[in-house]
């Protein structure tokens, strides 16, 4: 492996050194690299105490910079890095030692952002009207707080953290640099950048090591930003010579679509709508939250799994997958989504007929109606893209579903009401987080920075706000199959 910051130790000798020479240049040059060699100031100032130390030994931290190398830091103890995926709803993080590419912390904590809104477009449209420096702010504070935490768990230092690669959307890359984003979503929806690079730690404000770098994985469109590179990387669906599909499913869905020739990707609204978007009881997943239901055949009692275990409080978008897959077998609702009354559990509402899933908890006939429109536009975002290049599902080898709903939801509801194509168990394969698992796969080898490279090259991005094809197949998605 090739960790984007690694150590070097080198030995110093009196003899053999001209009178004339710095000590810059006597540094540079036991290091031996033939590349352009960064040393910071900071690390200038206390060069020449270690090279006249009694041992004249230097265990330099250095890190691989694009055609450059940087010397962050010397006779150190420790070097980690971290990995995150700056998701809209949450925030995921994961320490890994770099001299021995093990994880060691891994934890997830709630994006402050959702305070301006569930949705990207809710936060787009504040940050248009009142600046874009408090959801800056607040995404900042998110991260450094997950930084506090897993260093915490760890029971390590900040100042021993040399690197952070970051996979997030476009919108949360620009929230997190504090770029503008009121012409992301009108067209023709540019953003600032797409492609960053690296960072200093002190440039972005994070909590790490001062001299650390940071890297955000390229964006491919307003829609599509570094977190499916990054899944992309992590799955390699982008090495096969078979056609796979890529699923990020969490607040907004994310597809790509491609093999190791080409990639076309896609996004579209996604976790809110499945959940809190449409429900009075729809919550994101947390402790309570309903995950999974079931519905006995001949009493019709449902019963529920909840996150943790927890008693009963809300129910997000696996759960509501499961719900709605189970109220259809058992007839409690028809093609349309319509529930039945006189069926157990159905019951009439103020204005409308709803159902007790719960004793506190009760999903009414327009939220149920609300779902299907998401999950038919899930279905037709896929079916579209699949559909625009020519290829029927059937040539497909394998699905990959990540995200805070596509690693959790069960398989065979998702498969029995449309929200996923109807293919054998076997293609389909879940990984809890791609972009996550990306970002960590590119701290332990930096030679992947080639492939990153090579993904961004391959992908066309395709803009579904005006398909036309998408709105002519989206009312029939919207029923049950």
């Amino acid at each position: 492996m090739n960790p984007i910051v690694f150590r070097k130790t080198i030995s110093f000798v009196e003899d053999g050194y001209s009178g004339n020479m710095a000590d810059v240049e006597r540094f540079v040059e036991e290091l031996g690299f033939d590349c352009n060699v960064e040393i910071p100031l900071s690390v200038m100032r206390r060069l020449p105490a270690a090279l006249r130390a009694e041992r004249r030994e230097i265990s330099a931290v250095i890190a691989h910079l694009d055609n450059k190398i940087k010397i962050l830091d010397f006779n150190t103890k420790n070097i980690y890095g971290l990995a995150v995926d700056l998701g809209s709803t949450n925030i995921w993080g994961r320490i890994i030692d770099l001299e021995n590419s093990s994880e060691i912390a891994g934890a997830v904590t709630a994006n402050p952002q959702r305070a301006y809104g569930a949705d990207i477009l809710s936060r787009i449209f504040y940050a248009m009207e009142h600046g874009s420096g408090e959801i800056h702010k607040a995404t900042l504070d998110g991260i450094n707080n997950l930084i506090s935490k897993l260093c915490d768990m760890a029971k390590i230092s900040q100042n021993d953290i040399y690197a952070v690669t970051v996979g997030a959307n476009t919108t949360m890359m620009h929230f997190f640099l504090n770029l503008p984003v009121e012409n992301i979503p009108v067209a023709p929806y540019t953003p600032v950048v797409h492609s960053t690079g690296f960072f200093t730690a002190i440039g972005t404000c994070l909590n790490i090591n001062t001299e650390g770098v940071v890297y955000l994985f390229p964006n491919v469109g307003s829609y599509v930003g570094g977190d499916i590179i990054s899944g992309i990387l992590f799955s390699g669906i982008y090495k096969n010579k078979g056609i796979g599909i890529l699923i990020d499913m969490g607040t907004n869905v994310e597809i790509a679509i491609g093999s190791e020739d080409w990639i076309l990707a896609g996004a579209g609204a996604g976790g809110p709508a499945l959940d809190e978007g449409i429900a009075a009881a729809g919550k994101t997943a947390h402790d309570g939250a309903i995950v999974d239901v079931s519905i006995d055949e001949n009493s019709l009692i449902p019963s529920v799994d909840t996150l943790s275990g927890a008693p009963a409080v809300s129910i997000c978008g696996s759960g509501m997958v499961s719900l709605i897959s189970e109220l259809y077998k058992n007839g409690i609702i028809d093609r349309m989504g319509k529930l039945i009354p006189g069926k157990f559990g159905v019951f009439r509402a103020e204005t409308e007929n709803a159902y007790a899933l719960t004793e506190s908890l009760n999903i009414y006939q327009h939220e149920i109606e609300n779902f299907l429109l998401s999950k038919g536009a899930m279905a037709t975002l896929l079916k579209t893209l699949v559909g625009s290049i020519g290829l029927d599902f059937s040539e497909i080898e394998s699905i990959i579903l990540t995200g805070a709903i596509g690693n959790s939801v069960n398989l065979g509801h998702a498969l029995s009401i449309g929200f996923l194509p109807c293919l054998t168990n076997e293609k389909f394969h879940l990984i809890r987080n791609a972009s996550l698992s990306g970002a960590a796969l590119l701290l332990n080898d930096i030679t992947l920075i080639k492939d990153i490279s090579h993904i961004s090259s391959i992908i066309t991005y395709k803009e579904m706000n005006e398909d036309r094809d998408f709105m002519r197949e989206l009312p029939g998605a919207v029923f049950m199959p």
